[in-house]
């Protein structure tokens, strides 16, 4: 996959972490009926804009995953 790793890329489209923006995305969804509809610029947006305290933890938590992952993947990788 050739794809620049920006934030959309990273927090809403890079599958690699598909399991871990999960529960992000189905709690914005919950408090967005059109959260699907959203392009993906929108659904960033949205999840960083905002306030209410359940989605800046959720969103905490998945950033904080991500990177334990990325990290993981970057620097964990085994020689066979």
């Amino acid at each position: 996959m050739n794809c620049v790793e920006n934030e959309v890329h990273v927090i809403i489209e890079c599958p690699i972490y598909d399991s871990v923006r999960k529960p992000l995305l189905d709690y914005a969804q919950s408090t967005c009926q059109l959260f699907v509809t959203m392009s993906n610029s929108e659904k960033f947006n949205y999840v960083f804009a905002h306030q209410e305290t359940l989605m800046i933890r959720f969103l905490a938590r998945t950033c904080c995953n991500i990177l334990k992952c990325r990290n993981n993947i970057l620097y964990n990788k085994t020689n066979t």
